[in-house]
């Protein structure tokens, strides 16, 4: 537990080293970039067609509400996501 210090919660003083998960080091004490591990979560085809039809759904359903902005954002969206997950070769 964290002791209250003046009515806050005192920082922690005493974690000084980052989380093993969040420490950004691979197999072997190796150094990754964002978009290695970016593209390690997003290997699984099932994960990027989701997203793609999750997006076209979301656009579909606010289309037929009559709302305007959100499925033009939406569209964007799911434009930009087929573009990056399909026709770039980061990804496969």
């Amino acid at each position: 537990m964290v002791p209250i210090r003046g009515g806050r919660a005192a920082p922690l003083a005493h974690r000084t080293q980052p989380l093993p998960a969040l420490s950004g080091r691979g197999a072997g004490g190796t150094q990754l970039d964002m978009s290695e591990k970016q593209d390690d979560f997003w290997r699984p085809l099932w994960k990027r067609v989701g997203v793609v039809v999750l997006g076209f759904v979301w656009a579909v359903i606010e289309a037929r509400r009559g709302s305007i902005f959100w499925p033009c954002l939406a569209g964007v969206l799911v434009a930009m996501a087929s573009y990056e997950f399909f026709l770039t070769d980061r990804h496969k």
